[in-house]
């Protein structure tokens, strides 16, 4: 292969596997649109996809978004996506939570994986029923 050959061939690599890594990681981040009954949020479940295992919710009112996410056997856990340590906000991934800030990590049910926090990520008692999930606020 003649070295501009290589180079071309090497820079359509680098471009399509950046650009499968930026596409993917936007499109990893959903909102959910949700409604309030009395203290509870309601978030219809038709807002997770079998690829979408977490979704966010902005609140008025909160510090920081609420991370929901769909865990095994249609149970759900809801976070104040909120650090512990100095509080800014963690960034979801996955299956874990980190702040930006001071590097904090988060497991998806809100425990501490590592330090400088030392306190679990506040969590909201969820219930479901058929179609809907209800957050406790």
């Amino acid at each position: 292969m003649y070295r501009k050959e290589f180079i071309k061939t090497v820079g359509v690599l680098a471009v399509g596997t950046v650009g499968g890594f930026l596409i993917n990681s936007c499109s990893v981040i959903k909102y959910a649109q949700y409604s309030i009954d009395r203290n509870k949020l309601v978030v219809k479940k038709s807002e997770f996809s079998d690829m979408q295992k977490f979704v966010l919710l902005n609140v008025s009112g909160l510090p920081a978004a609420i991370y929901l996410r769909k865990n095994e056997n249609e149970t759900f856990t809801a976070l104040l996506t909120q650090c512990t340590h100095k509080g800014c906000e963690v960034d979801p991934d996955y299956d874990m939570l980190s702040c930006p800030c001071h590097g904090s990590k988060y497991s998806s049910a809100g425990e501490v994986i590592s330090p400088p926090a030392n306190e679990p990520l506040k969590k909201f008692d969820v219930l479901t029923d058929s179609e809907n999930i209800y957050i406790q606020i």
